[in-house]
């Protein structure tokens, strides 16, 4: 798997190679760890879907690059009520 800078600096790697992607890239290629679809890496490894709702989140809340709408059409299924959690104030 090729090796972007988010893959670098939030992915899993080991000796230079992408062992698990980025949250972006592990979306853009449906990347699948031991059979299961994989979330991607956000440093510490593999993300929980309430994990991938608040990365989306706060990115919303500190870049403002997107809009909510836009965000629930990218997440996963699962990741979607923890989201809307979030912008309901919880």
């Amino acid at each position: 798997m090729s090796m972007c800078s988010n893959c670098k600096a939030y992915g899993s790697m080991v000796d230079d190679n992408v062992v698990m992607p980025c949250t972006n890239c592990a979306r853009e290629s449906g990347y699948v760890w031991n059979g299961v679809r994989c979330l991607g890496a956000q440093g510490n490894g593999e993300v929980t879907p309430w994990e991938l709702a608040r990365i989306y989140y706060e990115l919303l809340q500190t870049q403002q690059h997107t809009t909510h709408e836009n965000n629930l059409s990218i997440l996963p299924e699962e990741s979607k009520a923890y989201y809307q959690g979030f912008v309901n104030g919880g």
